[in-house]
């Protein structure tokens, strides 16, 4: 079945599309000679270097059949010593020669394709960049994701692999030619037999083994998946504590023993195969070598014809088995994967975004109109015909209990998720046909989980912009009130945060970094509507009594909606929206939801018996 590559999110989803796009049936030869010759388009030198390379590679071995000949001649000639280490000495160089420009040119186009490796793997990352943020919680995505990892990486079955192959195999199929050319000349025409045999048996050897492993390949991919996401918990600083303190090491334990099973058993079956499939490899082998020997004893060479047959035969031998290993078992599987590269660079992993401004200026009017959502790969429905509007300039709080869908909606008022159903509208513009980047640029948004990034104070807080405003900055941060713990370190507003990249980087607490998230908002020029997700959830007491006394300001020329579970900080707004089962059950301002006997009032009595509780205490 065919695939659109171009918009490879949408086609994934076809069950049979993303078989045949993981799984094709066999290599794609074009594809393979684009990938080889594309770093080196436009660049000639490097190209002939290429071919220098493969024609001095391939010509040593050849190099040794004829000195032998030579030699063994020399001596049934009962030539002197001299002229012996004249023809030992001139052979050396040559083969000095040959050496050096092996060693040269590999060097040289090895540096070639690495810098055009990490060309692609910019592109990639763009790639990356743009792509859907809902395909990062597509399971089928991830298997293509992981696909395209191996395509850019630097082991063999990626970009590196396939230029590294190529390199050798053409040196390697040179030394073969000449060789088998210089046995067919000295035993005759019969030699193309085994040199034809021996060849469909590698080519059936390793296509046998390519099918049977591209056929466990979708299990294998999987249980490696998991096993690495193991891995990440394991060694990942921001798991440390809990897997410490809890000792939940034998959970990853009790966890990964299952996966080790089935990998196990998987690499089991492909040992067996290689296994079975040697036999056939090994008895073609055996047959090449087999009528070199027949052939030599059979002719009756003399010693200066036999001893060069000899090595040919031997060294032939060694060239097509790795040719055979290099370049055929290459061609039969690793180059399944380097098409991937193609299609990543090629794919739309974006949805379709018109080309609509956003209407009017200042503050944004933002409607749901019967929304409903659903994660890929599950039918519940988070949202279900969820409508909600935010007036333009008003501050609206979004109120409901765990998992009512409230960081879900955030997500498709953003554009980060797109509505299965119903629409998210802007100004009267359908949020759809408004380009993502200026959608993103519209809003500024603190989430509960906000995540530092290895990056200085005030870059995070400028964000994309090139030119940082040093002012704004420190301003925003003193809004958020976080400029003391800003100004008390050795850099400032300089200072790198995490210790990934610096060993000098700063370590932020849970509401320190909310307080940062908050600055980054507030130092956007263009933010028209300002969504802010449980952010007093990490800050204490009166650092979360700060940001209700400055809410107004905060919100101030601006469209908000602002989510809490404290109940409490909802009377700093307009009106309150609750949600619950995936909809808007009530909405109203505290005093009138209050009146109701409905879900705020009995949530915000709740809370409150427990406040008057500690009280009396």
């Amino acid at each position: 079945m065919e695939i659109d590559r171009r918009n490879l999110a949408v086609a994934l989803e076809d069950e049979a599309a993303r078989h045949a796009y993981l799984y094709p049936e066999k290599a794609n030869p074009r594809t393979i000679l684009r990938m080889i010759l594309s770093p080196l388009r436009g660049k000639k030198k490097i190209f002939w270097m290429w071919l220098l390379h493969g024609l001095a590679f391939g010509i040593r071995p050849v190099l040794s059949v004829f000195v032998l000949g030579r030699l063994v001649r020399l001596l049934e000639q009962g030539a002197t010593m001299e002229r012996f280490l004249v023809v030992a000495a001139l052979v050396a160089g040559l083969y000095f020669l040959l050496s050096a420009i092996v060693a040269q040119t590999d060097a040289r186009i090895r540096a070639t394709w690495m810098i055009f490796r990490v060309k692609l793997i910019n592109r990639m990352l763009s790639q990356y960049m743009r792509m859907d943020f809902g395909l990062y919680e597509n399971a089928k995505f991830l298997d293509v994701m992981r696909r395209w990892q191996l395509a850019f990486s630097g082991n063999e079955t990626g970009l590196e692999g396939i230029w590294n192959r190529s390199l050798e195999g053409l040196g390697q199929l040179i030394s073969a030619l000449l060789l088998a050319g210089v046995l067919i000349g000295l035993l005759g025409p019969w030699m193309l037999v085994p040199l034809v045999v021996y060849l469909l048996v590698v080519y059936f050897t390793k296509a046998n083994i390519a099918r049977f492993q591209f056929a466990k390949s979708e299990a294998l991919m999987q249980a490696q998946r998991r096993s690495y996401r193991y891995t990440d918990m394991a060694t990942d600083f921001r798991y440390g504590k809990d897997t410490r303190l809890y000792r939940m090491q034998h959970r990853f334990a009790k966890g990964y023993q299952p996966i080790l099973g089935a990998l196990e058993k998987l690499y089991h079956a492909f040992t067996g195969r290689v296994f079975h499939m040697s036999f056939l490899e090994n008895a073609g082998l055996i047959l090449l070598e087999g009528t070199v020997f027949a052939l030599l004893f059979w002719r009756d060479l003399p010693a200066v014809q036999f001893i060069p047959a000899l090595t040919a035969g031997l060294l032939l031998s060694q060239a097509l088995q790795r040719f055979a290993g290099h370049f055929l078992a290459f061609y039969q599987y690793e180059s399944l994967y380097i098409e991937d590269a193609f299609t990543l660079l090629a794919a739309d992993l974006q949805s379709e975004q018109g080309a609509a401004a956003i209407p009017g200026k200042g503050p944004v009017e933002i409607r749901l109109e019967n929304v409903s959502f659903s994660y890929p790969g599950s039918d519940k429905r988070v949202l279900e015909n969820c409508s909600l509007t935010l007036q333009a300039g008003e501050s609206c709080a979004l109120v409901g209990v765990n998992g009512a869908g409230k960081t879900t909606l955030v997500k498709l008022l953003t554009g980060l998720y797109r509505p299965t159903e119903g629409s998210v509208r802007i100004n009267g513009a359908d949020a759809t046909e408004i380009p993502a980047d200026d959608l993103f640029r519209m809003y500024g948004v603190v989430f509960q989980d906000a995540q530092p990034l290895a990056v200085t104070i005030a870059e995070y807080v400028a964000a994309s912009d090139e030119k940082i405003d040093r002012d704004r900055v420190q301003r925003s941060i003193e809004k958020a009130g976080l400029w003391e713990k800003v100004d008390s370190l050795d850099q400032g507003i300089d200072s790198p945060l995490l210790k990934v990249l610096h060993d000098d980087g700063v370590i932020l607490s849970g509401g320190e970094n909310q307080k940062l998230a908050i600055a980054r908002a507030l130092y956007r020029k263009d933010t028209r509507a300002l969504i802010l997700d449980e952010p007093t959830s990490a800050l204490d007491a009166l650092a979360e009594e700060k940001i209700y006394r400055e809410f107004a300001e905060l919100s101030e020329g601006r469209t908000t909606l602002f989510i809490s579970h404290r109940l409490a900080s909802t009377r700093f707004c307009d009106r309150i929206a609750v949600l619950s089962g995936g909809r808007i059950v009530e909405e109203g301002t505290h005093a009138s939801l209050m009146k109701e006997d409905g879900l705020y009032r009995s949530l915000y009595e709740t809370q409150a018996k427990y406040y008057r509780q500690e009280e009396t205490a």
